[in-house]
């Protein structure tokens, strides 16, 4: 919901000329290089780290130059303290799977000193 109405995030940004908002597969085919790079809440629901990193490496290839990225994570959250001890919850990686009736959903937690190791990595080629 935005100011009342229903909408998808991608339906929300499309209306904006300064913002889009790719499927990785999308941003990977387009041949435009950017100043700034986004990338909100998505590595933290990743389960795979070899994925996580090649999302970096492909954030750094779209980037010009001088180009900057802004990657944030969940790496401390109450609600998932408490999920995380349901019945339904089983660890796994940095996270935990739930399984619940629209089936299983990955919820992890980065710690801002492997954030900054995952970046490292996927900037040094």
């Amino acid at each position: 919901m935005i100011r009342g109405g229903s909408t998808t995030n991608r339906d929300h940004v499309g209306k904006s000329n300064h913002v889009h908002a790719y499927t990785v597969g999308q941003f990977a085919s387009l041949d435009r290089k950017y100043d700034r790079g986004v990338c909100i809440n998505v590595l933290s629901v990743i389960p795979s780290p070899n994925v996580r990193l090649g999302i970096v490496q492909l954030m750094r290839s779209k980037q010009k130059p001088r180009g900057t990225c802004l990657l944030v994570t969940l790496y401390r959250n109450s609600d998932f303290t408490r999920m995380q001890k349901l019945p339904n919850c089983q660890p796994y990686g940095n996270g935990f799977l739930m399984d619940s009736l629209r089936g299983h959903s990955f919820y992890g937690l980065i710690p801002p000193d492997d954030l900054a190791s995952l970046v490292k990595r996927g900037i040094c080629r």
